[in-house]
């Protein structure tokens, strides 16, 4: 049962959560990410359900308005990520 389970998630972490994060050209504008977004923190390593929740502290904007740069609280503590 536990091998069903972690080729399910396998299978549809692979295809499904990839299908949500391709990035394509912005064709149209959309809103930065904000303080207080809570994310899902995928890892490789480990199983989904191991997976870490994020929130985001802090954004640095470019010059162009676009946010760059997000703080993350993490489980680990504070981590610093470009975008």
């Amino acid at each position: 049962m536990q091998r069903c389970t972690q080729h399910l998630w396998k299978k549809w972490s692979r295809d499904y959560l990839h299908h949500l994060q391709q990035r394509y050209k912005w064709p149209t504008k959309s809103s930065n990410i904000q303080r207080g977004t809570v994310f899902l923190m995928k890892d490789d390593h480990v199983s989904p359900l191991q997976w870490n929740l994020g929130v985001i502290e802090n954004v640095h904007c470019g010059n162009d308005g676009l946010v760059r740069v997000a703080g993350v609280r993490a489980q680990s503590g504070l981590l610093q990520s470009s975008t």
